[in-house]
């Protein structure tokens, strides 16, 4: 199985993460029919999902049910928290927008960069 990284393209993530719900599914005994009733899917999404094809976060999330997989949804995204800074000077609204970055196109900022920046 391929590790889940930044260095991988979403294609080859897809198909590891559709390796180990195979692999999870057939951990818990269960056929792509059992899986598919419980979910509310067909065999056939059940299929393209262990294919690492393309669903709906919510068949996604109906298949992590069904494993008994849902408590790792929080580590996939964490819930976001204010910034030491936004603390600070006390804003009241949540943020609903980004800003536009300053950064040149194309080119992600890494931890150690801060030197190049200035």
């Amino acid at each position: 199985m391929l590790t889940i990284d930044q260095e991988r393209n979403d294609r080859q993530i897809m198909a590891s993460l559709g390796q180990r719900i195979r692999a999870a599914r057939l951990n818990r005994n269960l056929t792509q029919a059992e899986m598919a009733t419980r979910s509310g899917i067909v065999r056939q999404t059940v299929a393209a999902i262990e294919g690492g094809n393309d669903v709906s976060l919510t068949t996604l999330v109906a298949v992590l049910r069904v494993l008994g997989l849902t408590d790792r949804i929080d580590s996939l995204v964490p819930e976001q928290v204010d910034s030491p800074m936004a603390r600070l000077q006390n804003t009241s609204k949540p943020r609903q927008r980004a800003r536009r970055s300053t950064a040149a196109p194309n080119q992600e900022w890494m931890w150690g960069n801060e030197e190049a920046d200035q």
